[in-house]
């Protein structure tokens, strides 16, 4: 089965969207993934163009697919640097809403994006001092509490659990046998993962809070660096 991504092209000097070429899922022989040069000779809104003057950002399949799917608008902030996937400001606001409805919907927007970050998956050293990556769905969360309650009770010396074995495994491996102080490590470690990422949403909802035009309120992203005073 092939997955191909979608692509934005966009107007470089106003960022505005100039098309969205879907994405598409299907057999093997079925489906051929254009090239950019073969989408400018295809598509009329691109064929009339300058190439020099349109961007693209290639995306992966799925991806920001539900903010697609729920947004009223989108376009570019040409004066990100790198233009790509972070640089796409959605809208999910009708265009007279007030300016703090459209607080409150990028308030939920960012809460959102904050979510779908903790259950992306996170780095730890924790198996052997390796740096490797560890899921974090809901399910991964509760297997990786689950083993570090048991480590705390064999660490404490509890007699009953001296015997006990762990077993875990980073993203894409085996399950292995792990050591109990290595599954206490990997449980800080995704603690600590977790909490900056919530310290991030409180943070930029307030930056949000601060401003004082609709622009500048839907130009904010999960990625936006807060300017310091």
């Amino acid at each position: 089965m092939q997955q191909i991504g979608r692509r934005i092209y966009y107007d470089k000097n106003t960022g505005n969207v100039l098309l969205n070429t879907g994405e598409m899922q299907g057999a093997d022989d079925a489906l051929k993934e254009t090239t950019i040069d073969e989408d400018f000779q295809t598509y009329k809104v691109l064929s009339q163009r300058n190439k020099d003057s349109v961007g693209v950002i290639q995306l992966e399949y799925g991806q920001l697919n539900n903010k697609f799917s729920t947004c009223t608008g989108y376009s570019i902030d040409t004066t990100k640097n790198p233009i790509d996937a972070s640089a796409i400001i959605f809208t999910f606001t009708t265009p007279d809403a007030s300016l703090q409805e459209v607080k409150q919907a990028k308030i939920n927007e960012l809460s959102q994006d904050c979510q779908n970050k903790i259950v992306e998956g996170f780095t730890s050293t924790a198996y052997q001092n390796t740096s490797k990556v560890y899921d974090s769905s809901l399910e991964d969360q509760s297997n990786i509490t689950g083993n570090a309650l048991s480590a705390v009770s064999k660490v404490a010396g509890v007699k009953e659990c001296q015997q006990d074995k762990f077993y875990y495994h980073a993203r894409g491996e085996e399950f292995i046998e792990w050591t109990a102080n290595e599954c206490l490590q990997l449980a800080r470690d995704f603690k600590t993962f977790k909490e900056q990422q919530l310290i991030k949403n409180k943070q930029l909802q307030a930056y949000v809070n601060t401003l004082i035009t609709v622009e500048e309120v839907q130009k904010v992203t999960w990625d936006t660096v807060i300017p310091t005073a």
